[in-house]
């Protein structure tokens, strides 16, 4: 069965009985059905469960408003680094957050004091970890 975004009919009605599915009685008008893709990068839940946090903040006015993956930031020998969430202040300044799970792979640690110190005069950064069901705060 191919695993990519195409199936053919015989890949898909193999699918279906697998799974105990009807197949649809309705003929594709071609011999490949499409699976439809997500548009743009979801959350992984990690990030998911911390836009959640902004969100509460959203509502109590502590920020203004929030983006996931809003601004991807280039530096230095083709250096790039995208935060988790661009967060706006209240007094028109930006932060830039990023999430992490139990572990933090050491390329992702550099990007991110890389970047944080190319751009620090222009966003305020922090990183948070979520490890054995907390969130806290490391820079």
């Amino acid at each position: 069965m191919s695993r990519g975004l195409h199936w053919s009919r015989q890949d898909y009605d193999d699918y279906c009985r697998k799974h105990s599915l009807r197949p649809s009685n309705l003929e594709p008008a071609t011999s490949v059905v499409e699976v439809p893709k997500p548009k743009g990068r979801q959350p992984n839940k990690t990030e998911a469960e911390f836009g959640l946090i902004l969100e509460a903040m959203k509502r109590r006015g502590d920020i203004v408003d929030y983006f996931y993956e809003g601004i991807t930031l280039r530096w230095g020998g083709g250096m790039r680094y995208t935060a988790d969430f661009s967060v706006i202040i209240e007094d028109a300044s930006i932060k830039l957050i990023e999430t992490k799970g139990g572990y933090i792979w050491p390329k992702d640690l550099i990007r991110f004091k890389g970047c944080r110190e190319e751009w620090k005069t222009y966003f305020d950064f922090e990183m948070h970890q979520k490890k054995e069901g907390s969130w806290t705060r490391l820079f």
